[in-house]
Formats: C-alpha cells, structure tokens, sequence
C-alpha cells in the first residue's frame, strides 16, 4: 500500500540558513573530535627520556596501550615482560626483520606456576638503528587511564608538534 506524500515548497533563502546552521553544527563537531583525537590520549616521549630513564606507562583493564617507535628510526628486535600474568604483548611484525610498534592487551589474570604476580611489571626493548643497538625500560602499572599510546620521538619532533598545538586547547568529552 503506496502512502500519498505532500511535497511544501520552501524558499531558497530558508534551505541556505538551514544549510549554514548545519555546516556550523558539523564544523564545530568535527574540531571537537580532532581535538579529541590529537591531545587526549597519545603520549610523548623524547628517544633521550626514554634512553635515561625508565618510563611509566599505564595500561587499563579490558583495555590495550601501543608502544610506537615507527617515528624514531628505530627497530624492535627483542622484549622482555616480566610478568605475562596481566598483559600480551603483539606487534606490528616480526621482530625478526624489525617491529616498529607494541600493543599491550590488559587481561584478567593467569596463573603461572611459580611466577610470582604483582601490582605492576617491568617490560624491557631493545632496538636497533643501523649499527646502534638501545634499551628502553618501561615501568607497566595497571589503573583507569586516558592514554592509549606512546609515541617515542627525537626530541625536535616533540618540540615542533607542541608548538603546532593551540596552547589554550584543552580535550573536551562528548
């Protein structure tokens, strides 16, 4: 059964301020997401920060965290996690040939037999770039973050990327 549709015929002038109300809707939509999106939840890290020290990182339950090197020129060939009871740990390849990314997965616990289990663990990379190989130590804790990565860069990049960014910007939930 076919229903009878009336068609109003409305003005052009009407349908262009309906038109430049809805742009400005979806325009102010669209930055709030993109603010969202670069500041919210990828962090920095400086290659000469991360080679001094140890960098605490967060991962949340039933949640995951990337580790990203893609932009440092280096590789990832090998890892270590202390304690596997909590987290796996995938990459973007093989570490054979390279990886440039680790994602950690937060799990419920397993239970290893004689492997102590605790509040935090240690997760241990080692890169290479060129003929140079370098160890980074992250100190892994489990709790409610925002952070969902890690970007390891040289420090210039940092310092151009936080220059670029609004510096009254702030992230703003939806």
């Amino acid at each position: 059964m076919l229903k009878k549709v009336t068609l109003r015929r409305i003005s052009p002038k009407r349908i262009s301020l309906k038109r430049t109300a809805l742009t400005g809707i979806l325009a102010s939509i669209s930055f709030f997401c993109l603010q969202e999106i670069a500041f919210a939840s990828i962090r920095q890290v400086s290659l000469e920060t991360a080679r001094a020290s140890s960098v605490s990182v967060t991962v949340q339950e039933a949640s995951g965290l990337s580790i990203d090197f893609s932009k440092s020129g280096e590789r990832i060939y090998k890892v270590w996690l202390d304690d596997p009871s909590k987290l796996t740990v995938d990459f973007d390849g093989p570490l054979e040939s390279g990886a440039q990314v680790i994602h950690l997965r937060r799990i419920t616990g397993l239970s290893f037999e004689n492997l102590p289990s605790g509040n935090s663990t240690l997760l241990t990379v080692v890169t290479r770039s060129g003929g140079t190989s370098n160890v980074y130590y992250f100190d892994i804790g489990y709790g409610a973050t925002d952070t969902t990565g890690i970007a390891i860069l040289p420090a210039s990049s940092i310092a151009l990327t936080d220059s670029l960014a609004p510096a009254d910007t702030e992230p703003v939930e939806l």
